[in-house]
């Protein structure tokens, strides 16, 4: 579907936390978020619900290998304990310009 021209790619984020895990959650995405900028990658929109157990955020990746590549980041995945410890639920949507 992406073509040359709209080779970039917009992944959609939405976590479900728990209460009891925003500490552990904060910390994972203060560690994490900064190395988005190693892969050409812009964090564009993060959405949070009043009470905090939603959190959904818009990133703009040069191409799939890029977000590919910080997906098996070991510094990423050296967090990845804080995530666990957070309790959240997370899915993930790669998606595409289609206009």
């Amino acid at each position: 579907m992406a073509t040359a021209k709209t080779a970039h790619i917009k992944v959609v984020m939405q976590a479900h936390v728990p209460r009891d895990g925003h500490a552990a959650f904060a910390a994972y995405e203060a560690a994490v978020l900064p190395l988005l900028q190693d892969y050409g990658a812009a964090l564009e929109q993060r959405l949070a619900t009043a009470d905090g157990t939603r959190e959904l955020h818009v990133v703009q990746f040069p191409s799939e290998a890029h977000f590919a590549q910080f997906r098996a980041d070991p510094r990423r995945s050296a967090h990845a304990h804080m995530l666990a410890a957070s309790g959240a639920t997370i899915e993930v949507a790669v998606m595409y310009d289609v206009a």
